[in-house]
């Protein structure tokens, strides 16, 4: 077998594994021929890419990955997804990014050469305010319980599914944003019908003591929708709102999450009472709201 054909079957087998993100065997960028002048400029022109987040009006993440293929295969993923990505080796290398422009989340690989991984988490954590989505071979649940103590948000086992990463970073900036929102809240309360919902907590109380737990992406819309009651929400605004801008791309997930809704504050789902559908306009909420 030739030389090109032996290649061309490993390029092959190893793009068959690029769907699961395994810095184990990720090939070193220093294995790419040197001598080929147009390789060395793109690897080049990646490296500045991936040190700089390039779209100022998206979210930016931050990477503290320590492999150099595998920083650069996180950023391609991520970015496809329409994410600001700015990508370092070290915490110190980041940090000069994170002056320049703080990042909505940050994304640490914690089984680096240099440093204990508590003493990196303790760094990042140090001199950001944003979540932190830590990833590490280690699977022990004692590893798992004191990287979480140490400060980390998140915890992912390698190798790693890229669409769950992005789905974490999705739910830390959502959690960000819900937060933000209810700091400038003055009720830490809402009723409606016989619920009484708790903005902090998520918590669903109703007056004959069932009680129901909202996720985070379940309150964010139903408290859009009771701070406009009596109002129609075509999906149209539902989208735009801040909030949800990256997580309903798709109008099947505003239908899915009304559908879970009123699965937990209706009496009868395929009747509902509160959140009626407009057909060809979007949702109403019905009822008085009552802030508290």
């Amino acid at each position: 077998m030739s030389t090109v054909h032996r290649e061309a079957r490993v390029h092959v087998a190893r793009t068959r594994k690029r769907h699961v993100l395994d810095w184990r065997e990720a090939p070193p960028v220093q294995a790419r021929r040197r001598s080929d002048p147009l390789c060395a400029t793109l690897q080049q022109s990646a490296e500045e890419q991936l040190n700089t987040c390039r779209d100022t009006n998206s979210e930016c993440i931050s990477l503290v990955v320590e492999d150099p293929a595998a920083r650069s295969r996180l950023h391609e993923f991520i970015s496809g997804f329409g994410f600001a990505v700015s990508g370092s080796p070290t915490v110190a290398e980041a940090s000069r990014e994170w002056v320049r422009r703080a990042p909505a989340v940050c994304v640490v690989d914690l089984d680096q050469s240099a440093l204990d991984p508590g003493a990196l988490i303790r760094e990042v954590s140090g001199n950001l305010t944003c979540p932190v989505i830590t990833m590490s071979s280690r699977a022990d649940l004692s590893d798992r319980v004191l990287f979480l103590e140490l400060g980390a948000d998140d915890y992912l086992i390698k190798p790693v599914e890229p669409r769950e990463l992005v789905a974490k970073i999705r739910c830390m900036i959502r959690r960000s944003k819900r937060e933000q929102t209810f700091s400038h809240m003055k009720h830490s309360h809402v009723q409606f019908g016989q619920w009484t919902l708790n903005v902090s907590s998520l918590e669903l109380d109703s007056e004959s003591g069932r009680a129901e737990t909202l996720t985070a992406a379940e309150a964010d819309l139903l408290l859009m929708l009771l701070r406009s009651p009596n109002r129609l929400l075509t999906r149209e605004q539902i989208q735009s709102d801040q909030i949800f801008a990256d997580d309903l791309a798709l109008e099947r997930s505003i239908d899915v999450r009304i559908s879970r809704i009123r699965k937990k504050i209706e009496c009868d789902a395929r009747a509902p009472r509160f959140i009626k559908t407009v057909y060809g306009g979007g949702y109403m909420f019905t009822g008085e709201v009552t802030w508290k």
